[in-house]
């Protein structure tokens, strides 16, 4: 059997590869990220920590594969020397994974709990949010997303922290969720909804510095998609509303250092737009442990 070291990747630079956290080890991280955030952690690392806490917690969880593309990588130079693309010969300079949670799901709405944590040459980002099961888009909806750049930025020792703090208090944190996607499926859309969300958000694309939640092309697909969606009698409240977006916002679809951030804006356009929303959001008070 081939050693996995020396397995070639992209023998189709097309397509996907992915690796798993044993393989990250043997690869290396960004020069930009110590640089940048001086967070002193190498990425296989980060992810080591992670399950770490998940284990003291005794959280029950399915590790997912890391998922790379020929862009989100780099190989490596010696001179005078054309080095294969294998493991050990990489500089992996981004990626997104989850942990799918295996003892918080809900049957009916097809959602199961997940963390979400994303690695490139900003820095690091963990999210904890639901995850569609058939289509995989995930939401970012109590207050659940943290880094060493982006929305609440903050070190990694604070990171670690407010994990911790996720841990203890999953059951709740779960229950905010629920809570939260009940109440968006209360509110039934109509057509005028639908492009009135669009209209709102293509401007957005327009005036906002970094993309989030869309930028100009990501707001045509959301169009396209969320007026299909409505055609087809998939978008009949803001939960469909809400998932026509988060579908768009995937790896393959944008650069996957937005994904995380492009979520959380989807969230908080959705609380901004509808006072019912938000006004489940503020009985769960989920504070950070910040800088």
């Amino acid at each position: 059997m081939e050693n996995e070291e020396n397995r070639i990747l992209f023998a189709d630079p097309e397509n996907a590869e992915v690796l798993t956290i044993s393989e990250l080890s043997e690869t290396y991280m960004s020069e930009t990220v110590n640089r940048r955030n001086t967070v002193n952690m190498e990425h296989y690392e980060f992810i080591a920590k992670l399950i770490a806490m998940l284990n003291e917690h005794s959280i029950n969880y399915d590790a997912k594969n890391l998922f790379i593309t020929q862009g989100d990588v780099q190989l490596m130079k010696k001179k005078g020397e054309d080095l294969p693309w294998t493991i050990p010969n990489i500089r992996v300079n981004r990626f997104l994974g989850r942990f799918a949670v295996t003892d918080f799901n809900n049957e009916e709405l097809g959602i199961g709990l997940n963390i979400a944590f994303g690695y490139n040459d900003r820095g690091y980002q963990l999210a904890m949010g639901p995850n569609v099961h058939v289509c995989k888009n995930m939401s970012i909806l109590a207050n659940s997303i943290i880094g060493t750049y982006g929305p609440n930025k903050m070190s990694l020792d604070n990171i670690v922290l407010n994990f911790q703090n996720w841990l203890k208090n999953i059951d709740e944190r779960w229950l905010a969720d629920m809570t939260i996607i009940n109440s968006m499926k209360k509110i039934d859309i109509s057509l005028n909804d639908v492009n009135e969300m669009i209209g709102d958000l293509c401007h957005r694309s327009f005036v906002s510095n970094n993309g989030d939640p869309f930028n100009q092309t990501e707001a045509k697909s959301f169009a396209l998609t969320a007026r299909e969606k409505y055609r087809q009698g998939e978008c009949k409240d803001v939960w469909d509303l809400y998932n026509a977006g988060t579908e768009l916002l995937k790896p393959g679809n944008i650069d996957s250092r937005r994904i995380l951030n492009s979520v959380g804006g989807l969230t908080s356009y959705i609380r901004e737009r509808y006072p019912v929303i938000e006004e489940e959001f503020s009985k769960f008070n989920f504070e950070l442990i910040s800088n």
